[in-house]
């Protein structure tokens, strides 16, 4: 999974992190009116064994772990009182369209970037794969200095000012990777992924690999601006009788973190009451839903958001607008993924602190970042946030491991947030979008306005307030609108 790659980055998330209880202070009433930031426990930073024995037990696929997901979803479906159960077989790709027609109507959502296009063509897979006799994917990288990669597409403008920035000419990321890149255990057929400051070079299967060229086509000649986390090369690479197929991509992490006082980063999916979206506070250095909202009980009032723009240059959008503009681009972005069949994704965030120290806004200018304050001690802190959707290429018709295969097909599981984490893409967008507020409603395939959250006021809990979602939500409940309170 991309947040595991980028951990060997991340000797900054392992500095020893030291807080005083913070009290947080929030606008926002829906969530818990009490609390102190969670005071992170001193960190000892690993040693390179060390980090390779956590990264191989966490990418390991335990069985018993699969299992332990479905014997609780099963716990779940059995005590559960609701009748709303969407599954995969009741909402056709058709459907979805007239859903997602219902719900968004509005002609804003579309922000468009400043640039002209040039004439975006698709890539020829055959021009694009080279043959080699090497054997690591190091040593694929430092082959194609070898070869005329002219016919490699440059994917970065799809993903709007983002790409654009972050993206490099192929032979830069080529350098970049091969001077400065750690390897990451685990990963496809034992092949480890490579990871720079900037770029991350994993291995897909051939699912992933359609998948990924199904999502390129269909931001092909995109002009608005994306969470999507960018991929800037599609590879494949002959080795005998076999192709491997290679994606680099954008490193979110924040570059210079590593001088904060506080540095974490959350992968998160929106079930944040499902126990098994916890991290282990001993190995795992990516914390996850529960633990966002034991960190951030009240939320993270986001107050600017700083775009890449054009000639590296940011946009920005400042107090209520930055809030908005950030839940109603990854609603969009979510909505683009459920029409595909796409699942399982994150928002991958990472928050710091802010001393002056580092020059973090000037070393992340090549991603999308925003400034949010929160009161610790009585005083106001100003906290940066890096932020992207990660993981985009798993289809809901796709099943990895037997456990989750069960689950998934029979049923067990709505898009609560107390639900494990495969489910169908149209219920799954719909318990993204409530992170940051929405609560959807749609008239399902027997007529009936249903909304497969069925949240209580005890579980209400939103991760990013803001005033758009509150109000879109309400807007656009066109079967009933108090489905949206």
């Amino acid at each position: 999974m991309y947040y595991l790659y980028i951990l060997s980055v991340l000797g900054l998330s392992a500095t020893g992190l030291r807080l005083e209880a913070w009290q947080v202070a929030s606008t926002n009433g829906e969530n818990e009116s009490s609390t102190l930031l969670t005071k992170p426990d001193e960190i000892a930073i690993p040693s390179q064994e060390e980090m390779d024995a956590i990264l191989a037990e966490i990418f390991e696929e335990v069985e018993s772990a699969e299992k332990a997901d479905f014997e609780f979803a099963w716990e779940e479906a059995e005590n559960s009182t609701t009748n709303h159960t969407v599954d995969g077989s009741e909402i056709t790709p058709e459907m979805v369209d007239q859903i997602l027609a219902e719900i968004d109507k509005d002609d804003d959502i579309g922000l468009e970037v400043d640039w002209d296009w040039e004439e975006d063509g698709e890539q020829n897979d055959t021009a694009c794969t080279f043959s080699t006799v090497a054997t690591s994917l190091p040593e694929w990288l430092a082959d194609l200095r070898n070869f005329d990669h002219s016919s490699c597409k440059d994917f970065g403008p799809r993903f709007g000012a983002w790409g654009k920035s972050a993206c490099g000419s192929l032979p830069s990321i080529i350098s970049d990777v091969l001077a400065e890149s750690k390897e990451a255990s685990g990963g496809k057929s034992g092949t480890k992924p490579l990871v720079s400051s900037r770029y991350v070079v994993k291995l897909m299967d051939e699912i992933e690999h359609n998948m990924l060229n199904k999502l390129l086509r269909e931001l092909r000649g995109s002009r608005r601006l994306t969470l999507l986390a960018p991929t800037c090369r599609s590879l494949a690479f002959q080795v005998g009788s076999t192709t491997h197929y290679v994606q680099i991509a954008a490193n979110l992490a924040m570059r210079g973190a590593q001088e904060e006082l506080y540095s974490r980063i959350f992968d998160l999916k929106g079930n944040h009451l499902w126990k098994y979206r916890k991290a282990d506070s001993k190995n795992d250095f990516v914390m996850k839903d529960v633990d966002f909202k034991a960190t951030f009980p009240k939320g993270i009032n986001i107050s600017q958001v700083m775009l890449p723009g054009k000639h590296l240059s940011q946009d920005s959008y400042v107090g209520e607008e930055a809030a908005d503009f950030f839940a109603r681009t990854l609603y969009t972005d979510g909505k683009l993924l459920a029409r595909l069949g796409l699942m399982d994704y994150s928002l991958l965030v990472h928050v710091t602190s802010v001393t002056g120290r580092s020059g973090l806004t000037a070393l992340n200018t090549d991603k999308p970042t925003a400034y949010a304050v929160i009161r610790t001690g009585g005083e106001d802190e100003l906290f940066l946030l890096s932020f992207g959707i990660i993981d985009l290429l798993m289809h809901e018709s796709e099943n990895r491991g037997f456990m989750n295969k069960l689950a998934f097909t029979m049923t067990l599981s709505e898009c609560r947030v107390t639900e494990l984490d495969p489910i169908p893409a149209f219920p799954y967008w719909i318990r993204f979008c409530r992170m940051f507020g929405m609560r959807m409603a749609y008239s399902n395939s027997k007529g009936t306005c249903t909304s497969c959250l069925h949240e209580r006021r005890s579980q209400s809990y939103t991760y990013f307030p803001s005033a758009w979602a509150l109000k879109h939500a309400q807007e656009h409940h066109s079967c009933n609108a108090s489905r949206g309170r």
